[in-house]
């Protein structure tokens, strides 16, 4: 349990929250740019070979290999870097983030690769202020599946009760309120708004 002020614990998601989520669009747009397929196209095959690798049973190489191969694109190394160049932080999330964690722990749960999100947030200086992340590529299951909420409860040492959980995608939260977390729906790229509700969650 953390000796600092509060006993209560923040969660936060990832996209929409911390970052902005430009991964996915800034790939399916350079596949669309470099193929002859549309977007429409190009969306169906990022989901088809993406989902697996969200949940942990395909690395990025297999995902790229087989987008690639799919739209008739050479693979090299440059697609490799992509991902972690197009999610950046939100406006001020990492100062968010810095305020909050000195007042209590933050967590992060994300439905995300884990090599993808970490160097994200390395690359902001976010990771500096999230004692733990948790990621679905390295949990083997994806929110809102119940069971991925059950790794941050079972690290957790206090009760599900003190731990604040803020998502920006509605169907996300169901699932932890079954568990007994308090959760908030935050509003996408709004850092300002969630980070009063996760500041006055840990004076309560």
């Amino acid at each position: 349990m953390s000796s600092r002020k509060t006993s209560k614990l923040i969660v936060v998601d990832a996209g929409g929250v911390i970052l902005n989520g430009g991964m996915c669009p800034a790939i399916i747009e350079a596949v669309t740019m470099e193929s002859k397929l549309g977007i429409e196209r190009v969306t169906e095959l990022f989901k088809t070979f993406m989902k697996p690798m969200w949940a942990g049973e395909h690395d990025e190489d297999w995902f790229f290999t087989n987008l690639l191969d799919s739209a008739g694109i050479p693979d090299s190394p440059r697609w490799r870097r992509i991902p972690i160049n197009s999610e950046v932080a939100l406006p001020g999330a990492v100062r968010a983030l810095q305020s909050l964690s000195q007042a209590g722990p933050v967590w992060m749960l994300s439905v995300q690769v884990g090599t993808w999100l970490r160097g994200s947030l390395a690359a902001c200086s976010a990771d500096r202020y999230l004692e733990r992340i948790f990621v679905s590529s390295e949990m083997g299951i994806c929110k809102p599946n119940t069971g991925a909420y059950e790794p941050v409860i079972g690290a957790w040492e206090g009760k599900p009760e003190d731990v604040l959980f803020i998502d920006d995608t509605p169907k996300c939260l169901p699932p932890a309120e079954k568990l007994g977390i308090a959760t908030h729906l935050a509003i996408k790229g709004d850092v300002q708004e969630w980070y009063e509700v996760a500041s006055q969650f840990q004076k309560t």
